[in-house]
Protein backbone atom coordinates (compact mmCIF):
# COMPACT_ATOMS: atom_id res chain seq x y z
CA UNK A 1 0.00 0.00 0.00
CA UNK A 2 2.64 2.13 0.83
CA UNK A 3 4.30 1.63 -2.87
CA UNK A 4 0.89 2.86 -4.45
CA UNK A 5 0.72 5.71 -2.23
CA UNK A 6 3.93 6.53 -2.75
CA UNK A 7 3.76 6.05 -6.88
CA UNK A 8 0.27 8.05 -6.54
CA UNK A 9 2.13 10.89 -4.97
CA UNK A 10 4.93 11.10 -7.90
CA UNK A 11 2.28 11.11 -10.30
CA UNK A 12 0.75 14.44 -9.26
CA UNK A 13 3.86 15.84 -8.68
CA UNK A 14 4.20 15.61 -5.01
CA UNK A 15 7.10 16.50 -3.56
CA UNK A 16 7.70 14.33 0.03
CA UNK A 17 9.51 16.26 2.65
CA UNK A 18 10.32 14.13 6.04
CA UNK A 19 10.74 16.65 8.64
CA UNK A 20 11.56 14.79 12.05
CA UNK A 21 11.10 16.84 15.01
CA UNK A 22 11.18 15.46 18.48
CA UNK A 23 8.82 17.39 21.01
CA UNK A 24 8.60 15.78 25.05
CA UNK A 25 5.49 15.08 26.66
CA UNK A 26 4.93 15.31 30.84
CA UNK A 27 2.37 14.13 33.27
CA UNK A 28 -0.05 16.67 34.26
CA UNK A 29 -2.67 18.84 31.75
CA UNK A 30 -1.86 21.70 30.29
CA UNK A 31 -0.13 20.97 27.66
CA UNK A 32 2.14 22.56 25.19
CA UNK A 33 4.17 21.33 22.37
CA UNK A 34 8.40 22.04 21.92
CA UNK A 35 10.74 20.92 19.84
CA UNK A 36 13.49 19.36 20.39
CA UNK A 37 15.84 19.20 16.49
CA UNK A 38 14.63 19.28 12.79
CA UNK A 39 15.74 17.15 9.99
CA UNK A 40 14.66 18.24 6.85
CA UNK A 41 14.76 15.70 3.27
CA UNK A 42 13.37 17.18 0.80
CA UNK A 43 12.92 16.30 -3.42
CA UNK A 44 14.47 18.15 -6.02
CA UNK A 45 11.53 20.51 -6.95
CA UNK A 46 10.60 23.83 -7.22
CA UNK A 47 7.54 23.64 -4.85
CA UNK A 48 7.72 26.13 -1.41
CA UNK A 49 10.75 25.67 0.99
CA UNK A 50 10.28 24.97 4.79
CA UNK A 51 12.97 27.54 6.17
CA UNK A 52 12.17 27.43 9.36
CA UNK A 53 10.52 25.31 12.36
CA UNK A 54 9.82 26.85 15.78
CA UNK A 55 7.47 26.37 18.50
CA UNK A 56 5.15 28.01 20.90
CA UNK A 57 3.09 27.20 24.12
CA UNK A 58 0.67 25.79 21.99
CA UNK A 59 1.71 24.81 18.68
CA UNK A 60 4.05 24.53 15.54
CA UNK A 61 5.40 27.24 13.91
CA UNK A 62 6.53 26.93 10.36
CA UNK A 63 7.98 29.68 8.16
CA UNK A 64 7.30 28.70 4.18
CA UNK A 65 9.83 30.43 0.93
CA UNK A 66 6.06 31.66 -0.37
CA UNK A 67 2.59 31.86 0.29
CA UNK A 68 1.27 28.25 0.73
CA UNK A 69 -2.32 27.08 0.67
CA UNK A 70 -3.16 24.20 3.31
CA UNK A 71 -4.80 21.68 1.36
CA UNK A 72 -4.59 18.25 4.33
CA UNK A 73 -3.72 18.68 7.59
CA UNK A 74 -4.42 16.16 10.85
CA UNK A 75 -2.61 14.36 12.99
CA UNK A 76 -2.66 10.52 14.32
CA UNK A 77 -0.99 8.63 16.98
CA UNK A 78 2.25 7.17 15.65
CA UNK A 79 2.80 3.48 15.32
CA UNK A 80 7.36 3.28 16.06
CA UNK A 81 7.02 -0.52 13.83
CA UNK A 82 5.45 1.29 10.87
CA UNK A 83 7.02 4.30 8.47
CA UNK A 84 5.00 7.25 8.76
CA UNK A 85 3.38 7.15 5.59
CA UNK A 86 1.99 4.21 7.05
CA UNK A 87 0.72 5.80 9.92
CA UNK A 88 -1.37 7.84 8.04
CA UNK A 89 -2.40 5.03 5.78
CA UNK A 90 -3.70 2.66 8.63
CA UNK A 91 -4.80 5.36 10.93
CA UNK A 92 -8.21 4.77 11.80
CA UNK A 93 -8.69 8.51 13.82
CA UNK A 94 -7.21 11.66 12.56
CA UNK A 95 -7.13 14.51 15.62
CA UNK A 96 -8.20 17.61 13.28
CA UNK A 97 -5.51 20.43 13.33
CA UNK A 98 -6.40 24.19 13.04
CA UNK A 99 -4.06 26.20 11.22
CA UNK A 100 -3.31 29.99 12.06
CA UNK A 101 -1.49 32.73 9.70
CA UNK A 102 1.02 34.51 11.61
CA UNK A 103 2.81 36.71 8.47
CA UNK A 104 1.70 36.19 5.09
CA UNK A 105 3.42 37.60 2.17
CA UNK A 106 4.34 37.24 -1.83
CA UNK A 107 7.92 36.15 -0.65
CA UNK A 108 6.84 34.02 2.93
CA UNK A 109 3.86 32.54 4.81
CA UNK A 110 4.03 31.99 8.68
CA UNK A 111 1.92 29.28 9.47
CA UNK A 112 1.11 27.81 13.02
CA UNK A 113 -0.59 24.48 13.04
CA UNK A 114 -2.58 23.47 16.59
CA UNK A 115 -3.84 20.35 18.10
CA UNK A 116 -7.79 20.61 18.86
CA UNK A 117 -7.17 17.79 21.35
CA UNK A 118 -5.16 17.36 24.31
CA UNK A 119 -1.97 15.16 23.78
CA UNK A 120 -1.36 12.34 26.33
CA UNK A 121 2.29 11.99 28.09
CA UNK A 122 4.27 9.04 26.65
CA UNK A 123 2.12 8.94 23.62
CA UNK A 124 3.50 9.76 20.09
CA UNK A 125 1.63 11.85 17.60
CA UNK A 126 2.72 12.64 13.79
CA UNK A 127 1.31 15.60 11.96
CA UNK A 128 0.85 15.23 8.31
CA UNK A 129 -0.11 18.14 6.07
CA UNK A 130 0.02 18.83 2.45
CA UNK A 131 0.69 22.60 1.02
CA UNK A 132 0.52 23.84 -2.30
CA UNK A 133 2.21 27.41 -3.22
CA UNK A 134 1.23 29.53 -5.71
CA UNK A 135 2.90 28.04 -8.29
CA UNK A 136 0.89 25.02 -8.14
CA UNK A 137 3.71 23.25 -6.75
CA UNK A 138 2.74 20.96 -3.45
CA UNK A 139 4.67 20.14 -0.45
CA UNK A 140 3.92 17.11 1.58
CA UNK A 141 5.66 16.92 5.22
CA UNK A 142 5.14 14.97 8.52
CA UNK A 143 6.27 16.22 11.92
CA UNK A 144 6.59 13.91 14.80
CA UNK A 145 6.12 15.12 18.17
CA UNK A 146 5.21 14.55 21.92
CA UNK A 147 2.69 16.68 24.19
CA UNK A 148 4.89 18.49 26.92
CA UNK A 149 3.89 19.99 30.07
CA UNK A 150 4.72 22.67 32.32
CA UNK A 151 6.48 20.89 35.34
CA UNK A 152 9.80 20.47 34.65
CA UNK A 153 11.93 20.10 38.10
CA UNK A 154 14.40 22.11 39.12
CA UNK A 155 17.60 20.89 39.47
CA UNK A 156 21.15 21.79 39.62
CA UNK A 157 24.77 19.68 39.44
CA UNK A 158 25.75 18.58 43.32
CA UNK A 159 28.59 15.88 43.02
CA UNK A 160 30.39 14.29 40.07
CA UNK A 161 32.45 11.29 39.78
CA UNK A 162 34.22 9.90 36.60
CA UNK A 163 36.15 6.92 38.26
CA UNK A 164 35.07 3.28 36.83
CA UNK A 165 36.13 -0.18 37.90
CA UNK A 166 33.97 -3.21 36.89
CA UNK A 167 35.25 -5.49 39.38
CA UNK A 168 34.10 -2.70 42.24
CA UNK A 169 30.68 -1.54 41.19
CA UNK A 170 31.79 1.74 40.39
CA UNK A 171 30.81 3.43 37.35
CA UNK A 172 30.84 7.04 36.47
CA UNK A 173 27.80 9.30 37.88
CA UNK A 174 26.58 12.83 37.85
CA UNK A 175 24.31 13.87 41.16
CA UNK A 176 21.55 16.36 41.07
CA UNK A 177 20.03 17.73 43.72
CA UNK A 178 16.51 19.34 43.36
CA UNK A 179 15.52 23.13 44.10
CA UNK A 180 12.02 23.02 42.81
CA UNK A 181 9.16 20.12 42.44
CA UNK A 182 8.57 18.20 38.79
CA UNK A 183 9.99 16.03 36.66
CA UNK A 184 12.58 15.11 35.53
CA UNK A 185 11.64 14.64 31.65
CA UNK A 186 12.92 17.61 29.95
CA UNK A 187 16.32 17.86 31.34
CA UNK A 188 19.28 16.81 30.00
CA UNK A 189 22.68 15.99 31.02
CA UNK A 190 25.17 16.73 28.61
CA UNK A 191 29.37 15.90 28.75
CA UNK A 192 31.07 17.37 26.42
CA UNK A 193 34.26 15.39 26.42
CA UNK A 194 32.72 12.35 24.63
CA UNK A 195 30.02 14.42 23.33
CA UNK A 196 27.25 12.38 24.95
CA UNK A 197 23.79 13.58 25.92
CA UNK A 198 21.64 11.43 28.33
CA UNK A 199 17.84 12.50 28.59
CA UNK A 200 16.28 11.95 32.10
CA UNK A 201 13.18 9.95 32.31
CA UNK A 202 9.65 10.56 33.35
CA UNK A 203 9.98 11.13 36.96
CA UNK A 204 8.35 13.05 39.85
CA UNK A 205 10.76 14.29 42.33
CA UNK A 206 10.51 16.66 45.52
CA UNK A 207 12.20 19.74 46.02
CA UNK A 208 15.19 18.44 48.57
CA UNK A 209 16.01 15.23 46.58
CA UNK A 210 19.46 14.04 45.57
CA UNK A 211 18.96 12.09 42.35
CA UNK A 212 22.05 9.64 40.72
CA UNK A 213 22.32 9.52 37.23
CA UNK A 214 24.54 6.71 36.95
CA UNK A 215 26.18 7.24 33.63
CA UNK A 216 26.06 3.53 32.29
CA UNK A 217 24.14 0.43 32.89
CA UNK A 218 26.52 -2.89 32.49
CA UNK A 219 25.34 -4.59 35.99
CA UNK A 220 22.17 -6.70 36.67
CA UNK A 221 19.25 -4.97 38.08
CA UNK A 222 20.04 -1.78 36.93
CA UNK A 223 16.69 -0.51 37.59
CA UNK A 224 15.81 3.11 37.36
CA UNK A 225 13.45 4.54 40.46
CA UNK A 226 10.58 6.63 38.56
CA UNK A 227 7.79 5.40 40.68
CA UNK A 228 7.85 5.73 44.95
CA UNK A 229 10.08 2.92 45.59
CA UNK A 230 14.10 4.36 46.18
CA UNK A 231 15.52 0.74 46.66
CA UNK A 232 13.74 -1.30 43.47
CA UNK A 233 17.86 -0.42 41.64
CA UNK A 234 19.95 -3.70 43.38
CA UNK A 235 22.69 -3.40 40.92
CA UNK A 236 26.09 -2.49 42.05
CA UNK A 237 26.55 1.25 42.75
CA UNK A 238 23.12 1.83 43.87
CA UNK A 239 22.62 3.83 46.56
CA UNK A 240 20.10 3.54 48.90
CA UNK A 241 16.83 5.92 50.16
CA UNK A 242 18.05 8.28 47.45
CA UNK A 243 16.92 7.99 43.69
CA UNK A 244 19.34 6.40 41.36
CA UNK A 245 18.62 6.30 37.32
CA UNK A 246 20.81 4.53 35.14
CA UNK A 247 21.63 5.45 31.66
CA UNK A 248 21.35 3.05 28.57
CA UNK A 249 24.62 1.34 27.44
CA UNK A 250 28.30 0.79 28.82
CA UNK A 251 30.40 3.28 27.32
CA UNK A 252 32.95 5.14 29.03
CA UNK A 253 31.71 8.51 30.36
CA UNK A 254 33.14 11.47 31.61
CA UNK A 255 37.05 12.92 30.97
CA UNK A 256 39.90 12.24 34.11
CA UNK A 257 41.29 14.74 31.89
CA UNK A 258 39.32 17.71 30.86
CA UNK A 259 35.42 18.09 30.40
CA UNK A 260 32.34 20.78 30.44
CA UNK A 261 29.59 18.91 32.11
CA UNK A 262 25.65 21.12 31.28
CA UNK A 263 22.41 20.14 32.68
CA UNK A 264 19.95 21.90 30.06
CA UNK A 265 16.43 22.90 29.65
CA UNK A 266 15.97 20.04 26.60
CA UNK A 267 12.85 21.32 25.95
CA UNK A 268 14.41 25.15 24.86
CA UNK A 269 18.30 24.09 25.12
CA UNK A 270 18.98 26.95 27.62
CA UNK A 271 21.81 25.90 30.10
CA UNK A 272 20.82 25.23 33.93
CA UNK A 273 24.30 24.73 34.80
CA UNK A 274 27.66 23.79 34.38
CA UNK A 275 30.88 22.51 35.57
CA UNK A 276 33.91 22.58 33.98
CA UNK A 277 37.21 20.89 35.19
CA UNK A 278 40.33 19.76 34.22
CA UNK A 279 43.30 18.04 35.49
CA UNK A 280 46.14 20.83 37.29
CA UNK A 281 48.65 20.68 33.72
CA UNK A 282 45.48 20.89 31.77
CA UNK A 283 44.83 23.82 33.48
CA UNK A 284 47.99 25.76 32.22
CA UNK A 285 46.90 25.54 28.66
CA UNK A 286 45.30 28.80 26.78
CA UNK A 287 41.73 26.82 25.57
CA UNK A 288 40.41 23.51 25.68
CA UNK A 289 42.09 20.80 23.28
CA UNK A 290 38.74 19.59 21.18
CA UNK A 291 35.81 21.04 18.92
CA UNK A 292 33.20 19.64 21.26
CA UNK A 293 34.43 21.21 24.54
CA UNK A 294 35.15 24.60 22.90
CA UNK A 295 31.53 24.08 21.35
CA UNK A 296 30.19 23.88 24.49
CA UNK A 297 32.62 26.90 26.17
CA UNK A 298 30.76 29.14 23.34
CA UNK A 299 27.69 28.15 24.29
CA UNK A 300 28.42 28.83 28.06
CA UNK A 301 30.08 32.15 26.95
CA UNK A 302 27.08 32.85 24.71
CA UNK A 303 24.65 31.82 27.86
CA UNK A 304 26.90 33.78 30.38
CA UNK A 305 27.07 30.81 32.44
CA UNK A 306 30.32 29.96 34.03
CA UNK A 307 32.67 32.87 33.84
CA UNK A 308 33.74 35.32 31.15
CA UNK A 309 36.40 33.53 29.56
CA UNK A 310 35.63 29.88 30.58
CA UNK A 311 38.89 28.82 29.52
CA UNK A 312 40.73 25.59 31.36
CA UNK A 313 42.21 28.25 34.50
CA UNK A 314 38.55 28.87 35.39
CA UNK A 315 37.88 25.19 35.82
CA UNK A 316 37.18 23.08 38.82
CA UNK A 317 40.89 21.53 39.49
CA UNK A 318 42.94 20.06 41.86
CA UNK A 319 46.62 21.19 42.87
CA UNK A 320 47.20 17.96 45.22
CA UNK A 321 46.30 15.41 42.36
CA UNK A 322 47.02 14.89 38.64
CA UNK A 323 43.45 13.72 37.86
CA UNK A 324 40.24 15.35 39.65
CA UNK A 325 38.31 11.89 40.25
CA UNK A 326 35.56 13.49 42.27
CA UNK A 327 33.82 16.96 42.39
CA UNK A 328 31.59 18.25 45.30
CA UNK A 329 29.32 21.44 45.05
CA UNK A 330 30.00 23.65 48.59
CA UNK A 331 26.91 25.79 48.42
CA UNK A 332 24.35 23.36 48.30
CA UNK A 333 23.22 24.00 52.17
CA UNK A 334 22.96 27.97 51.50
CA UNK A 335 21.09 27.22 48.28
CA UNK A 336 22.80 30.70 46.62
CA UNK A 337 24.38 28.50 43.43
CA UNK A 338 27.14 29.78 41.73
CA UNK A 339 27.99 28.45 38.25
CA UNK A 340 31.91 29.53 39.11
CA UNK A 341 35.14 27.50 39.77
CA UNK A 342 34.11 28.59 43.48
CA UNK A 343 31.11 26.76 44.09
CA UNK A 344 33.02 23.46 43.64
CA UNK A 345 35.66 21.43 45.32
CA UNK A 346 37.70 18.41 44.01
CA UNK A 347 37.36 15.67 46.54
CA UNK A 348 39.21 12.34 47.36
CA UNK A 349 37.00 8.84 46.93
CA UNK A 350 36.40 8.61 50.87
CA UNK A 351 34.59 12.23 50.49
CA UNK A 352 31.98 10.76 47.72
CA UNK A 353 28.41 10.79 48.70
CA UNK A 354 26.09 9.73 46.07
CA UNK A 355 22.49 10.49 47.03
CA UNK A 356 23.25 12.63 50.39
CA UNK A 357 24.70 15.90 51.15
CA UNK A 358 27.99 16.48 50.50
CA UNK A 359 31.31 16.49 52.65
CA UNK A 360 34.57 17.79 52.01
Amino acid sequence: MKELLLDLLKSLGIAIVIVSLLFISIYHTSCRITQEGIKIIQADTDCAKIKNVETQNDGIIIDFSRKVEVQTVFAVVSDESVTSIENFLSSTKKIKVNVISMDSTADQDKLKFVMEEKTQAGIKYELFAVVKDSNGNTLTFTIPFFGMCENLAGAVLSEISESYSKKDGISEYIELFITKDGNLFGLELYTAADNRKYSLPLCEVKKGEYVVVHLRSEYENCISETENDLNASKAKGSVTKSRDIWCEGNSAALSSTADIVLLKNKFNQQIIDCVMYCRKDYALNEDWKSASLIKARDECIKQNIWSKNCVPADAVYSRERKSIGYLSRTDIASLKFKTSASAWRGTAKSRQTPGRPNRF
